[in-house]
């Protein structure tokens, strides 16, 4: 039984279905991150650890752009915000930030800035997280 199996339920949130997970899970894939370091590995230049380390701080930014969107109520801005933090995400194989940021990007385009403000909140809450286990 895999012990970080996770499991899922939907519910509404304004017009968007919201997948919330239920369960103990990390907040980084190790098996993800690891076959990432191994792609890594075979062709880059820049160290795995710096690579990580930029893509961290990439999330910062945006996430702290995102607040500065949310306030301005710019949907367009949030969305390309929101795909920003999901090809990061995914780069540092942080699974549950990646979905929380696909479900900013759907929330953003239906304009409902009040759950985008949380769902920011929780994705600092993430960060912190991810930070933790990447170290």
């Amino acid at each position: 039984m895999d012990l970080n199996a996770r499991k899922s339920k939907v519910v509404r949130q304004g017009e968007v279905k919201v997948a919330q997970e239920e369960g103990p899970a990390d907040a980084v894939d190790t098996s993800l991150l690891e076959m990432l370091r191994s792609l890594q590995d075979a062709g880059g230049n820049q160290s795995f650890a710096d690579l990580l380390s930029t893509n961290v701080q990439k999330i910062g930014y945006d996430l702290r752009l995102a607040q500065h969107l949310v306030l301005q109520r710019d949907q367009r801005g949030l969305d390309q915000c929101a795909q920003a933090l999901t090809q990061n995400a995914l780069k540092i194989g942080a699974v549950r930030m990646l979905t929380r940021a696909i479900e900013m990007q759907a929330l953003a385009r239906i304009g409902d800035f009040v759950g985008v403000a949380q769902l920011v909140t929780g994705l600092e809450e993430e960060l912190r997280t991810v930070e933790k286990q990447l170290v």
